[in-house]
């Protein structure tokens, strides 16, 4: 039978010397390092792509038992960005491209006994292959940054699975596509959490179709079956898929025959310190996520980690996944290795439910007609699912099943989307996979102001969205805020372009997609302190939330209920609420008419945007009396500048449940932890836990500006990645915690004069 030994641990490190790569020779002088890993340490910020452009050299002892009678394979997640692979001074071969899998066989050079495997990696971006040419916007790293696996089979043996969803039939009916290096036949089953749904013997020769009793995957309800299919009661090819129907039209986007408007975000697969190299927990933590906000996500610009689709399939995450590529496309030889990659993307993620698009353009290329004419071919013959290709210019040439466009239009004064009819005459689907990100780029630590204006523009632009029928959905611009080139993003080598920090923790444009959630929500977006507005004027406050309407109260009076945005946001599901009201009925209780009133409160906020009463002049019309009265009320009921500080509580009303937050001044604060997997399963190599860290008020709200230096200590059991003293950025930050060995983990937490102690539990994974 076929066995897959995971080869991740205890790897010898180094720069590459013309010695090193020999078979005999000591390396015990090299760096013992675990994969995934990148070739550099990295800082959090201000460091450049020289780190990491060099080549080096991995080297592993791999000890195989019985080498004859089987067929030996070495597979590699993924290596960044040439792979040289030599086991016992013999040259196997040669990989370019950082993004996809690959394998070599190895059967003509394996020993019963120790084996030497030597990979010379190159990380260089000056490679004649995708996606380098030219400056890239994001950075591309270094090292065996995904996993590695020694794979032994039968003689006979099965090369690779690939099963059809065929359309037009009344019961789901599969059609399977099996390439085999010898048998004559095949033992199919299909089982859904352990309880076989279908079995059956076929021969090679036939044509194998089934109509087994099974579920359709869909978003809410993600079904997936483990697939083993044996050759010749020999060799065992198992994997988990599940079968959907996925169409974009020209009136939207179709997941077995009903109408979804696509909300999502594009993905880098950026960490802090370890670039890439962030196994197994650290991918599924990010499309747990993912999911939280939306729908759907675009791999962007590459393809990206199986524990990541994995985690999209069993969550019921769309995906729309696309090969290498940055804007440049270079000479005949690149243009062959970008045709190769889309090739290996599709055949390694083929059993992927989650996906809905094969991306098989240079994200924002030009019109290279003949290259993606053959892509296009390419991955029709080899998959049945719509291809894509993302531009940022209007008219191009629409070659792809779906005309995918980067719409950053909006600039925070104009419409929130281009007209279609300026970027394409074309009637095929419509998706917009990049909006916002570079526009306005927004820091955890800057002002209110920003933060409101910044989420503001994702509800402005995805209520466009879900307003026209001509689009089926759009792609915010970014998930994260990522690490970038010098040419690119703010002096510390960061775009600031997500909806989360690098750490994953949320800014105020983050609620805007929470909020669109059936998962009760309420975050008010602003803080009512008034030295973070100009003059010291807060006009209104927004509150993101999904409930129907929410009630306010100024210490203990009631201002009144407020209701969804409806007028500016006519089309979002859970329009954002406005506090524009911070008198309540204190002048209704005078007496005054409601014109009067109004007339009062405008007077009122005038003054105070100019900045007191002292900045009125002759040509100022209002009515003494006016403006005592209406300076009064400003000054007690809004800005309060009396001896009582404002609190305000605010009460959401949803589906029978109430949601409460408070705002205010606070006495102190203190920092909240949250561990996101107090146990660490290790599978086939370490992993890691995520740990959020918030000064938050007593109140439970953040501290937007507090940077307070904390310190990390850990047992033997467990490590931290990157640093352990730290500064809290804009009041939050998250450390990754790896597994070193199996046991009790031990943190200590120093935050001032507290201690804060944590227990992490390392135990061997079971599948």
């Amino acid at each position: 039978m076929r066995t897959i030994i995971p080869i991740n641990d205890g790897w010898r490190f180094g720069h590459k010397t013309d010695e090193i790569i020999q078979m005999n020779i000591d390396d015990s002088h090299l760096s013992l390092v675990d994969i995934p890993h990148s070739n550099a340490t990295l800082g959090y910020n201000n460091y450049t792509e020289s780190v990491y452009q060099f080549e080096s050299v991995y080297r592993k002892k791999v000890l195989i038992e019985h080498a004859i009678s089987k067929k030996h394979f070495i597979r590699f997640e993924g290596v960044l960005h040439r792979a040289d692979v030599y086991l016992n001074d013999h040259f196997v071969g040669r990989h370019d491209g950082g993004y996809t899998a690959f394998e070599f066989e190895v059967t003509p050079y394996v020993q019963s006994g120790e084996n030497t495997l030597v990979v010379v990696v190159d990380s260089r971006e000056t490679l004649n292959i995708p996606p380098f040419g030219k400056t890239i916007d994001y950075l591309t790293y270094g090292g065996i940054y995904r996993e590695v696996y020694w794979v032994e089979t039968p003689i006979n043996h099965i090369k690779h699975v690939h099963i059809a969803l065929q359309k037009d039939t009344i019961k789901p009916t599969l059609h399977f596509q099996i390439q085999t290096e010898g048998g004559t036949r095949v033992r199919i089953q299909l089982a859904e959490h352990g309880n076989v749904v279908y079995e059956g013997v076929y021969n090679l020769k036939d044509d194998i179709v089934i109509t087994p009793n099974i579920t359709l995957w869909d978003i809410d309800h993600p079904v997936l079956y483990d697939i083993k299919v044996v050759l010749d009661d020999a060799d065992c090819y198992v994997f988990k898929t599940g079968f959907k129907h996925s169409e974009f039209r020209t009136d939207g986007f179709y997941l077995n025959g009903k109408k979804i408007k696509i909300v999502g975000l594009n993905r880098h697969q950026i960490f802090p310190y370890v670039g890439y190299a962030m196994p197994r927990n650290g991918q599924i933590e990010d499309a747990r996520l993912l999911k939280s906000l939306g729908n759907a996500v675009r791999t962007s610009h590459y393809p990206q980690s199986k524990h990541f689709l994995d985690a999209c399939d069993a969550l019921g995450l769309l995906v729309f996944t696309e090969a290498p590529g940055w804007q440049y496309v270079g000479d005949a030889s690149w243009q062959q290795s970008y045709i190769t990659q889309v090739k290996e993307m599709i055949l390694e993620q083929q059993h992927h439910p989650s996906i809905i698009l094969w991306g098989v353009r240079v994200n924002e290329s030009g019109d290279f007609d003949n290259l993606y004419a053959s892509t296009n071919a390419l991955a029709k013959s080899l998959d049945g699912r719509q291809t894509g290709g993302v531009r940022c210019f209007s008219f191009s040439n629409p070659l792809e099943d779906v005309y995918t466009y980067n719409d950053f239009f909006h600039n925070g004064t104009n419409d929130y989307m281009k007209a279609i009819k300026d970027v394409t005459i074309d009637q095929k689907p419509y998706l917009i996979t990049e909006f916002n990100g570079h526009m306005f780029p927004t820091k955890t630590f800057d002002t209110p102001t920003r933060k409101v204006e910044h989420a503001l523009r994702y509800a402005h632009i995805l209520d466009a969205h879900m307003g026209n029928p001509r689009v089926t959905g759009g792609f915010g611009w970014q998930f994260i805020d990522y690490n970038t080139h010098e040419q690119f993003g703010s002096g510390d080598h960061i775009c600031y372009h997500g909806v989360y920090d690098a750490f994953r923790l949320p800014k105020p444009a983050a609620h805007i997609y929470l909020s669109q959630q059936e998962k009760p929500h309420l975050a008010v977006l602003n803080s009512t302190d008034i030295g973070d507005y100009d003059a010291g004027y807060i006009d209104h406050l927004v509150v993101a939330t999904n409930a129907s309407y929410i009630e306010v109260y100024q210490n203990n009076r009631l201002l009144g209920s407020f209701y969804p945005d409806t007028k500016h946001y006519p089309h979002l599901k859970h329009p954002p609420i406005i506090i524009d009201d911070f008198y309540g009925d204190a002048y209704a209780s005078l007496g005054l008419t409601e014109d009067k009133i109004k007339t009062l409160k405008a007077i009122g906020a005038d003054i105070a945007k100019r900045g007191g009463l002292d900045k009125l002049t002759s040509l100022d019309t209002y009515d003494a009396s006016d403006i005592q009265l209406a300076w009064q009320m400003y000054g007690k009921y809004v800005a309060n500048w009396g001896s009582e500080s404002f609190t305000y509580t605010i009460i959401g009303h949803y589906e029978g449940q109430t949601i409460q937050k408070v705002l205010g001044p606070y006495r102190n604060y203190q920092l909240q932890i949250h561990v996101h997997e107090p146990v660490i399963e290790v599978f086939d190599t370490y992993d890691v836990c995520k740990i959020d860290i918030e000064a938050v008020d007593d109140r439970g709200n953040l501290k937007a500006y507090a940077f307070d230096v904390i310190s990390i200590t850990t047992n033997d059991v467990i490590e931290v990645i990157g640093e352990s003293n730290v500064a809290l950025i804009g009041g939050q930050r998250a450390v990754w915690i790896r597994s070193k060995a199996i046991g009790v983990g031990n943190l200590m937490i120093q935050h001032r004069n507290r201690q804060i102690p944590l227990e992490i539990i390392v135990k061997k994974g079971s599948n």
